[in-house]
């Protein structure tokens, strides 16, 4: 029963798109470089990178409240980055102690161009995951500070 959710989820995501996924991860996206980032689904379609916020209170905070999770009643907009205006994906700088005290995604920033102007995304996934392949396969990679 639990698959057939799954799959009615993601069958009702690409009718709403209107485009086919080519892969899908869970993953953040943070404000800046010190924020705790917020939990969501990275989505890759024909034609753009996606960022679909999954709201909710995160558990550290729900041990202390009693009430029920804050969650919005009006759904939050996607992160919609068209695949034609990124201009790069760049990694971090690797530093000795990473693997002590880093987050447990690879946190990337995504260089992008919309009309005359350049954004940044700063973004986390799993770099085992297929999404992530995808991105460092095919767009110019930058290495950090």
């Amino acid at each position: 029963m639990m698959q057939v959710d799954v799959e009615a989820f993601w069958a009702n995501f690409e009718k709403e798109i209107g485009e086919k996924i080519i892969s899908r991860t869970m993953g953040q996206h943070f404000s800046t470089r010190k924020s705790q980032g917020e939990w969501g689904l990275l989505v890759l379609s024909e034609t753009a990178l996606r960022f679909r916020p999954t709201p909710g209170e995160n558990w550290f905070d729900s041990l202390f409240r009693m009430a029920a999770p804050r969650v919005p009643k009006e759904p939050i907009a996607d992160i919609l980055v068209p695949l034609e205006s990124i201009a790069s994906i760049e990694l971090p700088k690797k530093h000795f102690f990473d693997f002590l005290f880093s987050p447990p995604f690879t946190v990337f920033t995504l260089r992008y161009r919309i009309g005359n102007t350049e954004h940044d995304l700063l973004l986390g996934a799993d770099s085992k995951c297929e999404l992530f392949r995808w991105l460092l396969s095919n767009l110019p990679v930058a290495k950090g500070t």
